[in-house]
């Protein structure tokens, strides 16, 4: 293979490891000959090294995460954080990874390189929310084919048979009308269960804020629908791996069955 073939397999290699193009103009007053080392390098490490089949990506990008902290090469560090966290590795990981660097390579060195994973954290935290917004549909509403009091009847039933507990029915509608206020039947039931959502919260509290799972059951004119915000919208606004938004996805089955016609 050519060097110019060479070159494009090594970027696209790093692409699909970065999960986005990688670009490396020059800088502000760096000599042309800047472009050959930048493209070199490259070469050499996503071409020659990230495309051996020796080790799989994620051991490769544990290790690579590895040297370059206890190295303390910050840049490359930040690079190889994100291309772990595309590739699989979990924020909890990292930390761990950081606790053996820690305990080998020195606490200045670990806490020092430390800092630039909370703000690739930060960084990503912030993409898979916009992420959410731009491209996943944030809540699912389907129509019932009963009415507001009985769909919450077969919520309440429908969560129990499936090991899981109601904790709350907020009425709405109800608490608006005792205040002389008018407002279409509206009513929000809390359910789940410890076994599900302790988890999430423990790798992730601020997902507290949206747990237990709710579904919102109210009258559009003369239909009654149930309304609740799509699992994968959650998973993608608190960056949950793939393992713990599984514990959030059988609302939709749940849903599918309470709005069933029988």
């Amino acid at each position: 293979m050519d060097d110019s073939r060479t070159d494009q397999a090594a970027f696209a290699k790093a692409g699909e490891l970065l999960g986005a193009p990688l670009a490396l103009p020059l800088g502000a007053g760096e000599p042309p000959v800047g472009e050959d080392f930048r493209r070199l390098a490259t070469r050499h490490t996503f071409g020659d090294s990230w495309s051996r089949a020796g080790l799989d990506v994620r051991g490769r990008a544990l290790v690579s995460v590895t040297i370059a902290a206890t190295l303390g090469t910050r840049e490359p560090l930040r690079g190889q954080l994100r291309i772990a966290l595309h590739n699989g590795v979990s924020k909890a990981e990292i930390v761990e990874l950081f606790i053996h660097v820690e305990a080998y390579a020195g606490a200045a060195r670990a806490f020092d390189s430390y800092q630039v994973a909370l703000e690739v954290f930060a960084e990503d935290d912030a993409q898979r929310r916009d992420g959410a917004h731009e491209s996943l549909q944030e809540f699912v509403t389907t129509s019932s084919p009963r009415s507001v009091t009985e769909t919450v009847d077969r919520i309440r039933s429908l969560v129990e048979a499936r090991g899981m507990k109601v904790f709350a029915v907020i009425d709405h509608g109800g608490e608006a009308a005792e205040r002389g206020l008018e407002l279409r039947e509206t009513k929000v039931v809390i359910f789940g269960s410890p076994e599900a959502g302790t988890p999430v919260m423990a790798s992730v509290p601020l997902a507290a804020l949206d747990l237990p799972l709710k579904l919102l059951v109210w009258k559009d004119g003369d239909q009654t629908v149930v309304s609740y915000t799509a699992p994968a919208a959650l998973a993608a606004r608190h960056g949950l791996s793939d393992a713990l938004a599984a514990r959030l996805a059988g609302i939709d089955a749940l849903a599918d069955a309470v709005v069933a016609v029988e």
